[in-house]
């Protein structure tokens, strides 16, 4: 191994924080590192100070009198009774650990994502102790500028949600924004971009919780009945044809300059085709291998085309269900994690997938084509963009329905592939920083961005069609052989879905029982708080039995399907659930627990209420 000591413990614990992350990348990028800035270890007293040398000027990363105290004063800004455990604290510079550590003691049940710029500075500080035990930290996750900086965004999603992204505190080591001020803008776009799209995730969920709970129970029986994503993860290297390029095929309007050139790709790549973008392909004739929809309100118009029908489809449960009955070919489903369904298929000792995704059915599509085991993936029609003033290609919703109108909606400007700025919207400009962070993410994806047109895709190669279809389709290639593949669920599991169906609505009375019972224990606590130090035990008592119950709750499949409905108050509660202050008194912390978990209970007594009204849609394909 090339690294020893202090710097073996560093790359050893990063790599157990980031699994996609080896000690072999680490390596190789070592070996073949090149010194763009001149690091100092600066001898002092108290030993080596590190700095950097940067137009003559010399910039300590830390003081160069007294580093422990200098830490120490700064870790002090993390005392404040505005935060507490549930904190998030994004650190920008790592310098030589001796403050984040002084900051993990101080708050040492908060997670810390700890950015630095510079892989120059982090080759030389991975040596020191300080950040050897940062590594080693379970709350501390390290990202490096230039060896591991796509992880930044995924660690922000699977560490931020709803109830926790406004308790995010940032801070900045000394002299790091006058070294690494771009960078800086660059970390804050990355954060900027998930805070996007958990406040768009909210949005949906309110909005539309209820109608698309509603579709999904229309889907249930054909799920059942269907394949699962999860039969297609991998499949390209288990019929050994890892070398086939994929294309992507979106409804940018670039899309119509360009689509007779995808014939030439035809038994040559893999062509998924996105569900807006169907019409146009099919009306040139050009016969997709896969498509896909994931999009509950889809106008049924853009399935017009008859050999739909006969055309493998990619879904999700929040594909409108009157499109599925369009379609008779294979259908392949993803199951979101919080479904009830995936407790149902868990339950049948069968595995589930739910694909990453920003928020469009493209990005799906992506996500679902790099799954499948696709390395070089061709986007065509993804523009992101509105150029020309034109927001899809013309077969999608019909010619002169589709144009930029300033007086109906809200655009921003980005640049586009020929350094020009274009006209875009938020949600779209959402979708492009998600590619760009999950092209990142993979180290061996490749990502061709042959749309000609529409919004800058930072991490891809901007050639034309023509030249990617020369360059990475070289090779025959029969599509169908992939997806020939049983159903997912054998007889006997279906019968036993069938079941568990059926079970619904005595699960549903033993769970209105559960939340009944645990209402009166958050009664109980409430008679009990403030009384005196005699009631301590038996209210402590009541609270551990909350917990027990609320676990139960949790534990009951029907639950997941309630979430729909109360999304606006468990949203709500989420936001205010970790906000306390440290400095708040007991009576007042309980007075809160009390009021939020009979506001939740309620919410589900009201939401028990209407899944009973709404259980027909369910149960009539399972009579």
């Amino acid at each position: 191994m090339v690294f020893h000591g202090n710097a073996k413990r560093t790359v050893i614990g990063m790599t157990d924080r980031l699994t996609a992350l080896s000690i072999e990348k680490m390596e190789q990028l070592y070996s073949n590192r090149t010194d763009l800035y001149h690091i100092i270890e600066a001898d002092t007293e108290q030993g080596k100070v590190l700095a950097v040398e940067k137009n003559n000027r010399f910039y300590p990363l830390n003081s160069c009198y007294d580093a422990q105290k200098a830490a120490e004063e700064w870790s002090e800004q993390f005392e404040c009774n505005d935060m507490n455990d549930n904190s998030v604290i994004i650190v920008y510079g790592l310098s030589d650990g001796k403050s984040i550590l002084k900051l993990c003691e101080k708050r040492p049940a908060c997670r810390v994502i700890v950015y630095e710029p510079c892989q120059d500075i982090f080759w030389k500080a991975m040596e020191y102790e300080e950040v050897a035990e940062l590594a080693e930290r379970e709350n501390v996750c390290l990202i490096v500028k230039g060896i591991c900086e796509e992880y930044f965004f995924h660690a922000l999603q699977s560490i931020l949600d709803y109830s926790n992204f406004q308790l995010v505190v940032q801070a900045v080591l000394p002299n790091y924004l006058q070294l690494f001020r771009q960078e800086y803008q660059e970390m804050l776009d990355v954060y900027k971009s998930v805070v996007e799209l958990i406040i768009f995730t909210r949005n949906t969920m309110i909005l539309r919780g209820v109608e698309i709970q509603h579709n999904a129970y229309g889907l249930a029986r054909d799920m059942m009945e269907s394949n699962s994503i999860i039969q297609l993860v991998d499949i390209m290297r288990t019929k050994e044809m890892e070398d086939i390029p994929a294309i992507l095929v979106a409804a940018g309007p670039s899309l119509d300059k360009k689509v007779e050139d995808l014939k030439k790709a035809r038994g040559k790549a893999f062509l998924m085709v996105v569900d807006t973008a169907l019409n146009t392909v099919l009306e040139h004739g050009i016969i997709p291998d896969l498509t896909m929809s994931i999009d509950s309100r889809k106008p049924l118009n853009l399935f017009k085309n008859a050999q739909f029908e006969n055309i493998p489809i990619a879904l999700s449960m929040n594909s409108n269900k009157e499109v599925v009955k369009k379609n008779h070919a294979r259908h392949f489903y993803e199951i979101d994690e919080q479904s009830y369904l995936k407790r149902i298929i868990e339950k049948l000792g069968k595995d589930t997938i739910q694909l990453p995704s920003g928020g469009s059915v493209a990005n799906n599509a992506l996500s679902l084509l790099y799954e499948m085991g696709f390395r070089t993936i061709i986007l065509v029609g993804q523009d992101l963009a509105y150029p020309g003033g034109v927001e899809h290609a013309e077969a999608a919703y019909g010619k002169g329905n589709d144009k930029v109108d300033t007086n109906k909606k809200k655009y921003i400007e980005v640049e586009d592939n020929f350094g020009n700025m274009v006209m875009t919207e938020a949600n779209m400009n959402i979708y492009r920083k998600w590619i760009e962070n999950y092209i990142t993410a993979y180290d061996d994806l490749k990502v061709i961005n042959a749309t000609e047109g529409g919004a800058k895709i930072a991490g891809t190669e901007f050639i034309t069609l023509s030249e990617a279809i020369g360059q990475y389709c070289k090779k025959d290639f029969d599509a169908k052989q992939l997806l020939d593949i049983e159903a997912y669920f054998t007889e006997e599991e279906r019968n036993q879905f069938i079941c568990e169906i059926k079970e619904i609505p005595e699960e549903m009375e033993k769970l209105g029982q559960l939340i009944g019972d645990t209402h009166k224990l958050y009664r109980k606590v409430d008679s009990l708080n403030g009384k005196g130090k005699h009631n301590f035990m038996q209210m402590k008592k009541a609270m551990d039995e909350i917990a027990a119950y609320n676990e139960k709750i949790d534990a009951s499949f029907v639950s997941c399907m309630l979430q729909a409905y109360i999304a606006q108050t468990d949203y709500e509660i989420q936001g205010e659930l970790l906000k306390y202050k440290e400095n708040e008194s007991t009576l007042k912390l309980i007075n809160d627990f009390v009021e939020q978990g009979q506001e939740l209970l309620n919410a589900y007594q009201d939401a028990i209420q209407q899944l009973k009204e709404d259980l027909p849609l369910i149960m009539e394909d399972f009579a």
